[in-house]
């Protein structure tokens, strides 16, 4: 979590560990943990004897101090600052007998209880609560102005020794002296008593669970709402109220069917718009201080993880930038109480004070998803279609700047600062509100998250430079071309001192993907070709993070796509390391001279290599879109496609380079058995496979048609060969294993029928290749584990010995079937 005062408030009322509302009946407990001794029950309590012994002697001492100050008010003092001073004494000695009442929730907690639970668990603040918070806060306030009057009339003193021989007896200074000095134990004892009662009292409030005084609800706000709300006029605006409050409650409690009804409703008397226009608009910051939440449900879906009640928000067209107040502050005395803080520390003193009823913070509901870490709930926000802006800044009172940050800021998740950074969030942006100047990547080097400073250095994160570069960032053309106009270097390093990173500010306008930015800075003379502390230019950084319309602007201007950085990595390699580059951007590289056959100098990958290292599928399937060699080898012999333990990723890959595992052979009259081997191959072993699917009727074959089998043959890791009843007695079933046997591709037999098998047949395949399958089912298809290790093992065995080269032998026509290419029914 963010340090204190740094992070943007959230209402913790709406954050639950569980979406099901549980009600119990807690009657019976109370009953039962009221019954008993009282002598058990303080011997089984943290504070109530505390509480019980200090009001005790607190109240002995003021009863005692009040009866001497009584008794011996006729007798005159020889010094008027004292009597004055003695005076300030008696007050407080009055004062602390009304203390007596704190004890009674210790003593008789059944009448003079602190709190109770409503039956939706909502936390009730009983008035004897409010009667002692009143007690306690008055108490000190009179002890503290008392105490200075106090000081100041002995500082005065201007007494005399001889004053003192001559007008004075002894017994007389003895009892102005106790007088005047009584309010120092007086003061220690209620400093003693009243930490007793605050301990007590939060001791309780724990216990139920509860942490924040603002949460609570003491019937106030309805009493204060009546006093000063305008009455309702017309029926219209009665709806309206009780839609908002209805939903309101439907959120919290996760109520989805009635919150549909209401939203139906709303739609029907209201319009489509119903929610942006209507119900829920931003609420105003008056005398940028003061902001009333509208208490927009979707911010309490949000809160809650309620996915289910978050789509169907947004099916209604809830604004997902929408601003609202969501740490609202209940009117009680509670908020007077915490005055008590600066003399007292308390079981949750670790609980920042954010909850100010002056202090107001508008945010949107991906504020609110990404400082609970809601990572289910951003990645559905995020989602194209609902349009977050990922950089909206949240509105805060004048006098709280320090909540005025994009939601990168508060990203305490690596997994969420992820998903943001996916998004393009201006990870450069620097806060210059508050006391501090500085980037997301500095608040994390800070606060000693290693994971989150290392991903935030990878995608270009940087320290606070330059206004220059935090313009150029934010894509602010104005000031941007307002500095570069008063004079400022465009590829200044830094103010007086060179950046840790060594970036211009086109290096920052590269990185987060602010092409105007970046064009000003380039037509202003900026280089395009400058290197920082990585070797890398802008135009590195501007691939990697997939800026298409920066990567272009910087190409006009002769970047060069083949400078290396210091790993001896070129453009397109960099840009291999990240997951997400278009095939666009891979374009516009190779036709600006990107070598897309490059080798590093170190281990020889190939930019296909390192995207499949780092099993970035998106950016290997750009580069195989744009001619990249899925069979190009390192300097250890490796494939692209072997560079990656994910079956899933080399299935997609081979599937987007045309490349296949497996060529099924089987007769016609048996193609379901053959469909259903195809897919359960893909589906289930994820294997791309080739088989023919055409009608046979009607073909004559053909030099091109036998080629093509012959071809697909070749390139096939392994030849599945389905045999059934006439599969021997298929002429061309047996050449499409013959010609297997002559490429060095291996075959498997699967055994179906084996009226099918002849010696023919074993004479074309290894023994320990030919797998029994009688009981395969079609319609519902199972592989036994050791036939797909089986077919695994003879993909595997394919590929040493040297290739014959592809020779394509008139034969017979085979009118049994075609050849299709497929890769999955899915």
């Amino acid at each position: 979590m963010m340090p204190s005062g740094s992070a943007t408030p959230i209402h913790a009322d709406y954050h639950h560990s569980s979406p099901f509302e549980t009600i119990h009946d807690y009657s019976h407990a109370d009953k039962a943990r009221l019954e008993g001794h009282i002598h058990f029950q303080w011997r089984n309590s943290f504070f109530a004897f505390r509480l019980v012994v200090s009001s005790g002697i607190l109240v002995l001492l003021g009863a005692g101090s009040v009866v001497l100050h009584e008794v011996t008010a006729s007798t005159t003092h020889w010094c008027p600052a004292i009597v004055n001073a003695t005076y300030n004494a008696r007050v407080v000695s009055i004062g602390v007998l009304i203390e007596v009442i704190l004890v009674a929730p210790a003593l008789v907690p059944s009448i003079c209880g602190l709190y109770r639970m409503s039956k939706r668990r909502k936390v009730i603040r009983r008035p004897f609560l409010q009667v002692c918070e009143l007690v306690v806060v008055g108490q000190l306030i009179l002890y503290a102005v008392q105490f200075i009057s106090w000081l100041v009339h002995i500082i005065q003193l201007e007494c005399h020794a001889a004053e003192d021989a001559t007008t004075t007896c002894t017994r007389d200074k003895v009892v102005a002296h106790v007088k005047l000095w009584s309010i120092l134990p007086t003061g220690v004892l209620l400093w003693w008593q009243t930490t007793c009662f605050c301990r007590f009292r939060t001791h309780l409030k724990l216990q139920i669970g509860s942490v924040s005084d603002a949460k609570h609800s003491a019937n106030l706000k309805g009493w204060f709402k009546r006093l000063f709300t305008l009455p309702t006029f017309g029926r219209r605006n009665q709806i309206i109220r009780d839609l908002r409050a209805d939903l309101f409650k439907a959120a919290i409690t996760g109520d989805l069917p009635h919150a549909e009804e209401l939203l139906d409703q709303a739609s029907s008397l209201l319009g489509a718009d119903f929610a942006t226009k209507k119900l829920y608009r931003e609420p105003n910051l008056w005398l940028w201080s003061l902001a009333q939440s509208r208490k927009n449900p979707l911010h309490v879906a949000v809160a809650r993880g309620d996915l289910d009640m978050i789509e169907l928000f947004l099916k209604y067209h809830f604004d997902v930038n929408a601003l609202d107040k969501v740490s609202r502050v209940n009117f009680n005395f509670g908020q007077l109480f915490k005055l008590t803080r600066l003399v007292v520390t308390t079981q949750d003193f670790a609980q920042p004070a954010s909850d100010f009823v002056f202090k107001s913070v508008l945010v949107t509901p991906l504020h609110v998803a990404v400082q609970l870490g809601h990572v289910d709930v951003v990645r559905l926000l995020l989602k194209p279609e609902y349009h977050v802006d990922v950089n909206k800044l949240p509105r805060a009172s004048f006098f709280y700047p320090a909540a005025v940050k994009p939601v990168i800021f508060i990203a305490d998740q690596l997994q969420v600062l992820k998903l943001l950074l996916a998004h393009n969030t201006n990870h450069l942006y620097v806060v210059e509100r508050g006391s501090t100047v500085m980037t997301p990547y500095q608040r994390n080097v800070l606060t000693l998250r290693t994971a989150q400073s290392a991903l935030l250095v990878d995608n270009g994160g940087d320290v606070a430079l330059t206004p220059l570069h935090a313009a150029a960032a934010a894509d602010n053309e104005v000031a941007v071309l307002s500095l570069l106009k008063s004079g400022v270097a465009p590829d200044i390093l830094g103010e007086l001192v060179t950046g840790i990173h060594h970036r211009t500010a086109l290096h920052w306008a590269a990185v987060s993907g602010s092409a105007k930015s970046a064009r000003h800075l380039l037509v202003h003379g900026a280089d395009p070709n400058a290197v920082d502390s990585y070797g890398r230019t802008p135009l590195h950084w501007a691939a990697r993070n997939n800026h298409v319309d920066v990567v272009l602007a910087l190409l006009e201007f002769k970047a060069d796509p083949n400078v290396q950085d210091a790993n001896g990595y070129p453009v397109l390699c960099v840009a291999a390391e990240a997951e997400g580059v278009s095939a666009d951007l891979v374009s516009l590289l190779i036709e600006a001279g990107g070598d897309l056959t490059f080798q590093t100098q170190s281990e020889g990958n190939t930019p296909l290599h390192i995207a499949l290292i780092n099993e970035n599928r998106l950016t290997a399937v750009a580069l195989l879109r744009n001619g990249a060699d899925i069979m190009a080898t390192n300097h250890d012999g490796r494939r692209a496609v072997d560079c990656t333990t994910s079956t899933e990723l080399q299935f997609a890959v081979k599937k987007e380079a045309g490349s296949r595992d497996v060529m099924i052979s089987y007769t016609h009259a048996h193609s379901p058995v053959a469909k259903a081997v195809r897919d359960y191959l893909v589906e289930h072993a994820r294997m791309t496979c080739w088989m023919d699917t055409m009608d046979p009727s009607g073909i004559g074959g053909g030099a091109v048609w036998r080629e093509e089998i012959a071809r697909g043959i070749f390139n096939a890791k392994v030849v599945v060969a389905v045999v059934c009843d006439s599969y021997s007695r298929s002429e061309w079933c047996l050449k499409e294993l013959a010609f297997a046997k002559l490429a060095r591709t291996p075959a498997v037999i699967l055994v179906v029928d084996p009226n099918g098998m002849s010696s023919e047949v074993e004479s074309y395949v290894r023994p320990e290749f030919i797998l029994p399958f009688p009981d395969f089912n079609p319609d519902a298809p199972v592989f036994p584990d050791h036939v797909i290790a089986t077919i695994r093992t003879a993909m595997q065995s394919k590929g040493s010995p040297p290739r014959p080269p592809l020779t394509i032998t008139d034969g017979i026509d085979a009118p049994y079937r075609r050849v299709f290419i497929c890769y999955s029914t899915m």
